[in-house]
């Protein structure tokens, strides 16, 4: 982005920042107006209205016309235009790093084990090799006992999906498989994981809870660390 165009992006979002402003903006969206129409509208005197109305000018989103004694308003968009193509531009990044940090969270042991545990009080114990091949082993604390889970990455497709062999008292040791998949959403990510090949139905409702349960300790996670 140029000066010039990073400057007038400035001015307009530094506009639009006031809500009297954004108020009148709103207002002209729908037809031309005089500056005494506008007066009229908002709950301050003709010189702070005016005052709105010249920073407005000074940004490029207001046009005036001036026929006689009167002045008349109307909106020009094109900066608005502008901001949006910004926002929009900068939106995909962030979303696509919100995919990232939420991938990356499943490989590094240190979030690992802050997110995925039994009891919210203690930390897992995490080792793992985040590599297709590697192994990992996540023991996770509950009151009387600890729990090891084992398994090895078979796809590491960053940032879209994960896949791995699954291993527990509670899985079986015959090789369960998880899959994690990370879709584009509006406004950010959906974590979606498919458990197959669990031993029993009463493996899979208790599965379907723990990851449930899971999943939302990830989403705390990604709040905290945002």
């Amino acid at each position: 982005m140029g000066e010039y165009q990073s400057s007038r992006l400035d001015a307009t979002l530094g506009a639009l920042a006031d809500p009297t402003r954004r108020a009148i903006l709103a207002r002209l969206a729908r037809c031309d107006a005089r500056v005494t129409d506008l007066a009229a509208v908002f709950p301050i005197s003709l010189n702070s209205t005016s005052k709105h109305i010249r920073a407005l000018e000074r940004a490029g989103l207001v046009r005036r016309t001036v026929r006689g004694r009167e002045h008349l308003l109307s909106l020009d968009a094109a900066p608005l235009a502008e901001a949006a193509a910004w926002i929009e531009h900068y939106r995909a990044f962030w979303e696509a790093r919100l995919a990232q940090d939420l991938f990356d969270a499943w490989l590094d042991p240190k979030a690992l084990s802050a997110w995925m545990r039994a009891d919210p009080s203690r930390p897992s114990d995490v080792t793992l090799d985040a590599r297709v091949g590697g192994a990992f082993e996540i023991v996770m604390h509950m009151p009387g006992q600890s729990v090891p889970h084992r398994g090895v990455f078979a796809t590491i497709e960053r940032p879209h999906r994960l896949v791995f062999t699954w291993n527990s008292p509670y899985a079986g040791d015959h090789g369960s498989l998880v899959t994690v998949d990370f879709l584009a959403r509006t406004g950010g990510t959906e974590v979606v994981v498919t458990h197959e090949k669990l031993p029993t139905e009463v493996a899979v409702g208790e599965h379907r809870e723990g990851w449930t349960a899971c999943l939302e300790g990830l989403a705390r996670f990604a709040l905290r660390n945002a």
